[in-house]
């Protein structure tokens, strides 16, 4: 839309000032106010929106394309004068000015409220600080936090935070991670892969580490199962939550089932732990491993296994998460069951 906006906006007045389209933008550079500003932010938000796409996003570190989608708010704040010098609706009407600015000041005010000011007096509050550190299987690590009153959290099993480890070098950067156990009121336990620089600095972070939380977010949770019978299906580090749901979820012996997809054991992270908890209540585990060479043809997200997999599986609700492929084969293999739309719950974890 930003795109059809320059396009439009040149073509038109270059139509009527009887110019060509270059010429048209000279102008706008040279003798429109705030222009310059307007098309340095359209370039930023081009640049964002370019490393975004999965291929070029796949191809840096989650910290690079972090600093780099920083430049959005660059981009708002320097597109937003050239709105008022400019614009029609505005540069004669005071009132539509006065309006226009203040719902922009509202939305900052929201942002620096509930990104920062909100997670600066949650840590001040629960002071969460690292008070275990494990290491598992497939560059992964298991860390728990401690602190003060973290029994009136509201978080859930499955959602996830913005954690900032705040020790030099880091602070400034945060990165989403997931429960990986159901909260007890007294810890909150995370399960990271080592996938970028700072994921893997997390593995040789001092214990008594402070902790800046940002959350809960998600809507992965037990809160959003309507029915009896639920099935959870993860895989790679997206088996984090799927693990906390597990735990967190109040049900019945066997109308729970978990459906994990790894490349082979010795890259299951959580793998023993889930097998402890299916057993102790009586629910149901199906590990899928697509490096086995027994199974190497298998496809555990077509209709037909997803439902030898799960009886019934249209009166489940379904909770998946994992990687962009796992998610894309298994959504589509639960629509094609007959899954409801209503029923599948999912969280994208993108590598």
């Amino acid at each position: 839309l930003i795109g059809v906006h320059v396009v439009a906006s040149t073509i038109g007045y270059a139509i009527v000032e009887g110019a060509s389209v270059f010429a048209q933008i000279g102008e706008f550079i040279v003798g429109w106010p705030d222009m310059v500003t307007a098309f340095v932010g359209t370039a930023l938000f081009y640049v964002v929106g370019v490393t975004s796409a999965r291929v070029a996003r796949r191809a840096m570190t989650y910290e690079l394309w972090w600093l780099i989608h920083l430049l959005a708010y660059v981009a708002v704040v320097i597109s937003f004068f050239h709105e008022l010098s400019t614009g029609a609706d505005f540069y004669r009407d005071t009132l539509a000015t006065v309006y226009w600015v203040t719902i922009h000041v509202f939305v900052a005010a929201c942002l620096l409220v509930f990104r920062f000011a909100a997670p600066l007096v949650s840590a001040a509050r629960h002071r969460l600080r690292i008070a275990e550190c494990r290491n598992g299987p497939d560059d992964t690590v298991t860390i728990t936090l401690r602190g003060r009153r973290l029994e009136q959290m509201r978080v859930a099993a499955g959602q996830f935070f913005l954690l900032r480890f705040l020790e030099r070098g880091r602070w400034w950067k945060a990165h989403p991670y997931s429960l990986s156990a159901a909260p007890d009121g007294s810890s909150l336990r995370f399960t990271i892969k080592a996938l970028g620089d700072d994921s893997a600095a997390v593995q040789g972070l001092p214990i008594g580490t402070r902790v800046l939380a940002e959350g809960p977010y998600g809507a992965v949770s037990p809160a959003a199962a309507t029915r009896d019978k639920v099935a959870l299906i993860g895989g790679g580090i997206g088996i984090t939550p799927i693990r906390a749901m597990l735990e967190g979820l109040d049900r019945a012996p066997g109308d729970v089932a978990v459906l994990y997809r790894a490349r082979h054991r010795d890259q299951a992270p959580l793998l023993d732990e889930l097998e402890q908890l299916t057993e102790t209540r009586g629910h149901r585990l199906v590990v899928s491993f697509s490096r086995d060479p027994d199974n190497t043809n298998d496809d555990p997200f077509s209709p037909q296994r997803l439902l030898e997999t799960f009886p019934d599986l249209a009166d489940h609700d379904v909770f998946v998460c994992g990687p962009p492929a796992l998610l894309s084969g298994a959504l589509t293999g639960l629509e094609d069951a007959g899954v409801p739309k209503r029923q599948i719950h999912y969280e994208r974890f993108i590598y």
